[in-house]
Parts: structure tokens; C-alpha cells; sequence
């Protein structure tokens, strides 16, 4: 259900919640709290970067972005050299913005 109501939601189509009456259930819960937790937030993000990968890689992007302007400046300013780890930044920021972008295509051009 999960699956279905995300994709709903990320294709902007109305979701109506409905109540439902349930009985307690007799036993022991079989929900592992950490372990449930981890594998709905990876189908979370799996089905959000199906339907909308710009969503949710751009947030990344721009937090690369800002430790690279960020590395930058400390070794511009401070070190009067530029060091690897701004280089890394950079390299890893580029990267990501491209397979952003290759992602965003391939969900155009199958949708």
C-alpha cells in the first residue's frame, strides 16, 4: 500500500484516507522497530527516485555544492592553495548532478 500511495502522490493525484475498524490481535508483535524503520525509509527513497529523482537528489546536490564553495574558499583564503578534498568535492558534485539529470530522463522518457 505504501508503494501505491507514494506513487499517487508524487504523480499529484488525489489520495483519500479512509478509517477502518480492526480487532486487537492476540500475540506478540512481529515489527522490529530499527529494522522496519531502515527498509520503509529505503522504499520511501527508492520509490521517490522512480517517480521524481530531481526531488530527491537535489537536496544532495546542493549540500555538495555548498561543502565544495565552502572547501574552496578555506583554501583559497586560508591555505592559498587548493587542496584534493576540494577537488573530490567538486569531482562528486559533478557526478551527482549528472546522474541526477540521466535520471530525470530516463523517468521523461518512460513516463
Amino acid at each position: 500500500m505504501t508503494t501505491i500511495t507514494l506513487a499517487m502522490l508524487t504523480n499529484f493525484r488525489e489520495v483519500q484516507y479512509v478509517p477502518i475498524d480492526y480487532k486487537k490481535r492476540i500475540g506478540k508483535s512481529k515489527i522490529r522497530p530499527i529494522r522496519d524503520t531502515l527498509q520503509f525509509i529505503q522504499l520511501i527513497v527508492r520509490t521517490a527516485m522512480y517517480f521524481a529523482p530531481l526531488r530527491v537528489l537535489m537536496p544532495v546536490i546542493i549540500f555538495l555544492a555548498c561543502a565544495f564553495i565552502i572547501s574552496v574558499g578555506y583554501d583559497i583564503f586560508v591555505l592559498n592553495n587548493i587542496t584534493e578534498k576540494s577537488l573530490i568535492l567538486l569531482m562528486f558534485t559533478g557526478n551527482t548532478v549528472l546522474f541526477a539529470l540521466l535520471a530525470d530522463m530516463i523517468d521523461k522518457r518512460s513516463g
